[in-house]
């Protein structure tokens, strides 16, 4: 009597890809610096997890860490041109409000509407998100920096110098490039860019 045909078993899944690769890695690096956060890149099934990638980093494999961090700095350039970018562009959104109104007859009865109008609060959130975001990670670019110039003694004879804090961005006598910033951060990979660890700005209540 022939035996039943046995049905096939179906392959195990093998999970996330842990061996680093160079197409792997430069997938990532371009990622990174067109804006795309670590996070979203590895959740991709094709690449690794965002732990694995960072172990790349702290390990230098195959000298991935100067790339690493000359990436991230270039993600925070992509971020400060994206600002005028959302300042420039209307974003269009649907505002739920809700009213209480009263009848004719005296009673209030509650009114939802729909509004199309545009979301200037959640572009000033985005704005401050990546001011904030380019303050704290490059802080010497995009940072308040803080000197002393001398004053007219004739509005105050007692001192000679005064603090200006200087907001915006840097000037030639400040400005730290990419490459200066990623060798920076190369020498202590555990100190590269993060993602945002503090609160970042919040959206203003209407």
């Amino acid at each position: 009597m022939a035996g039943k045909a046995l049905a096939p078993v179906p392959p195990r899944p093998t999970g996330r890809p842990t061996d680093y690769t160079e197409e792997m890695a430069t997938e990532i690096l371009e990622r990174l610096a067109e804006g795309e956060t670590l996070r979203a890149i590895c959740r991709d099934e094709h690449l690794p997890a965002t732990r694995t990638v960072r172990g790349w980093v702290l390990a230098n494999r195959s000298g991935f860490a100067p790339k690493y961090a000359l990436a991230r700095v270039m993600q925070l350039e992509t971020e400060v041109d994206e600002m005028k970018e959302i300042s420039d562009n209307i974003q269009m959104g649907v505002v739920h409000i809700q009213k209480q109104v009263v009848t004719k007859s005296g009673r209030v009865i509650t009114v939802h509407e729909e509004r199309l109008q545009d979301m200037t609060q959640h572009r000033h959130m985005q704005i401050d998100t990546r001011k904030w975001r380019a303050s704290k990670i490059a802080w010497r670019n995009y940072g308040d920096r803080i000197g002393s110039r001398p004053i007219d003694q004739d509005d105050d004879k007692d001192s000679t110098t005064t603090i200006v804090v200087v907001n915006g961005l840097p000037d030639d006598d400040h400005y730290v490039s990419p490459e200066e910033m990623a060798a920076q951060y190369a020498d202590d990979p555990e100190n590269m860019p993060p993602q945002p660890g503090a609160e970042p700005p919040t959206e203003p209540e209407a």
